[in-house]
């Protein structure tokens, strides 16, 4: 369990020519019951971890055999797509997701550069995409919610460590529930301005910003397994006091301060810091020109979901209080692995959505066809996800194919 929580930290910076591997396989060694030795094959092969036994082959079981040598397991692990499956949930709610910085110009420059390839710290180019939707006035304000496409989930603010930092957790409806979803572009939302919060507890004038510590000043170096300097990027955002820019009325005011300038752009669905010196008559949407103190520099920065700098995600009481733990990740042709861990005592039901994938046009309305592949079980037209009882220590692996009728 140790091994597949730190693998799963590492999982964006796997794919093909470069996967991780979390150790040789013990399949077969010590008192390992076969629901755990399940769980430890199903989870290596699920992460795209490499397959290296490490017992007496001659001595194996005919079960331990037929496990090994299960062709569903061995084609997810050797899927041609190379993607690691992540831990999406545990017990039953979505893992925080981190938000920060990354060049915008890495993936735009490319028009083919592939949507779900990795690039630095993990930043694929479908996180770059966001929308900034309206949901009415929070206290005479007009608010936004900043959803990310690719998820669904929403930018609020979670405490880790020292820090309040940027984080994509589940949307609500109710913002009660939590007011960091609300956000006000004071400037209006596709002009260059601040992001600011409407949360009560964060507030009051509380602006989204680049900071010089915050999260990255507070983990670097202090993690039990730490990543590359090279693979922590940048993830210095937090909340700043809002340093409101003054009247633009000539064409040579450059006063505002670029670590709060940012503007989301609904052509090309990114929410970019506008970190630059000049001025011009332009803004950057259709029909919107006017004089502006500022405008983007050529390599911006844009918000995006970004690597996990630590472990955070996992639980690092599990092992002893017991849970469960999904996975989830996609395969080639349009398929997609879910694996249902149960660390508990007893069995438990456990169920996975499809949105808990992150992506678009695949969740709660999506019809799939289910095949566990442990037990050679097949389940058609399963609607928006799937549910299945796992027993102690045990694993349930899923093959999900959406809009299918045999899998």
């Amino acid at each position: 369990m140790n091994r597949i929580d730190i693998n799963n930290k590492w999982a964006p910076f796997a794919g093909p020519g470069h996967f991780n591997d979390p150790d040789m396989l013990q399949v077969g060694n010590g008192p390992l019951t076969m629901a755990e030795q399940r769980s430890h094959f199903g989870l290596w092969a699920i992460t795209k971890s490499t397959l290296i036994l490490g017992s007496k082959v001659s001595a194996l079981s005919s079960e331990q055999l037929s496990l090994i040598s299960n062709k569903d397991l061995i084609a997810m692990n050797q899927d041609p797509l190379g993607i690691q499956a992540v831990k999406v949930a545990i017990n039953g709610t979505l893992t925080p997701q981190f938000v920060g910085i990354a060049p915008c110009s890495v993936y735009e420059s490319d028009p083919h550069y592939p949507d779900n390839v990795p690039g630095p710290n993990g930043v694929t180019k479908s996180g770059l995409v966001f929308t900034a939707a309206p949901i009415g006035k929070v206290g005479g304000t007009d608010a936004y919610k900043l959803i990310h496409n690719a998820t669904g989930r929403c930018v609020g603010m979670r405490q880790y460590v020292e820090a309040w930092v940027p984080m994509l957790v589940d949307c609500v409806d109710d913002l009660a529930q939590d007011s960091s979803q609300a956000w006000a572009f004071p400037t209006t939302a596709s002009r260059i301005g601040a992001i600011q919060t409407l949360s009560p507890e964060l507030g009051p004038n509380k602006v989204l910003a680049v900071a010089n510590s915050t999260l990255y000043g507070a983990v670097h170096g202090k993690d039990t397994m730490s990543l590359l300097d090279s693979a922590y990027g940048d993830m210095n955002l937090g909340l700043a006091p809002y340093n409101p820019e003054p009247a633009c009325t000539n064409r040579g005011c450059q006063e505002y301060d670029p670590l709060q300038s940012w503007y989301w752009s609904p052509r090309e669905g990114t929410v970019r810091l506008a970190a630059a010196a000049a001025e011009g008559y332009r803004c950057y949407e259709p029909g919107c020109y006017q004089l502006t103190a500022h405008y983007p520099a050529t390599d911006e920065f844009c918000l995006s979901k970004v690597a996990s700098i630590s472990a955070y995600g996992t639980d690092p009481t599990s092992d002893a209080t017991g849970g469960t733990d999904v996975y989830a990740g996609p395969l080639s042709n349009g398929a997609y692995v879910f694996g249902m861990l149960n660390r508990g005592e007893a069995a438990v039901k456990i169920t996975a959505k499809w949105a808990w994938a992150g992506v678009e046009g695949f969740g709660a309305a999506t019809s799939a066809c289910v095949k566990e592949v442990l037990s050679g079980t097949v389940a058609k037209d399963q609607v928006g996800g799937t549910s299945f009882t796992v027993g102690p220590h045990d694993l349930a692996v899923f093959r999900v194919v959406p809009g299918a009728t045999s899998c």
